[in-house]
């Protein structure tokens, strides 16, 4: 049907999906391929990524100390 033209044109179908009877409810992804239809369940990451030769600062360093500061005693 309707469905399977939108997924052979490359489509992906982003939804809500739940394994048990939790209330956490994960991402599904729906894709089709030449070998079938695929189910991708899990939580999407934004990850970092990193190139040769870029070097990445730290947003704050801490400053490390072994002086006490004795008014906090």
């Amino acid at each position: 049907g309707a469905l399977d033209a939108r997924l052979g044109a490359g489509e992906v179908f982003r939804f809500g999906f739940n394994y048990g009877s939790d209330f956490h409810l994960e991402t599904a992804f729906l894709i089709k391929n030449a070998e079938g239809y695929f189910c991708l369940v899990g939580t999407p990451v934004l990850p970092a990524w990193s190139e040769p030769g870029r070097v990445e600062l730290a947003a704050s360093p801490e400053e490390t100390s072994d002086d006490l500061d004795f008014e906090m005693f």
